[in-house]
């Protein structure tokens, strides 16, 4: 392994001062390949940008995506249908999840309890 002062050496000759790889090899002593390979680590490799890629999802459901978020920011309750939630009276917007969950299970429960009996 070279150090780096030597290294900055190698690449200041070759690709500075135009010098070829192996006049600079047999100057400072070392392989061709080893020259050739820290010329070549010198040159940043450059990152091809991809094509962006296709989002059919998120084509057919952005517009509705920024409305709801237009809606939250004036203080609408968005999510829930107006169907769904009227068609349902455990949806009272009043009551916390875990109410809810309660609820749906003793509701389960009861039905359980019909079923077997």
């Amino acid at each position: 392994m070279l150090r780096m002062d030597l290294v900055h050496v190698v690449r200041h000759k070759v690709l500075v001062e135009g010098r070829t790889q192996r006049a600079v090899a047999r100057e400072l002593g070392l392989s061709r390949t080893t020259v050739g390979k820290y010329v070549d680590q010198a040159a940043p490799a450059r990152k091809v940008e991809a094509a962006r890629r296709p989002r059919p999802v998120w084509d057919a459901i952005a517009e509705r995506v920024r409305r709801e978020q237009d809606a939250i920011e004036r203080g609408e309750r968005v999510g829930v249908s107006v169907k769904w939630a009227t068609a349902d009276p455990r949806l009272d917007p009043s009551r916390t999840p875990r109410e809810l969950a309660m609820t749906w299970a003793e509701e389960e429960r009861k039905a359980t309890d019909r079923d077997a009996g």
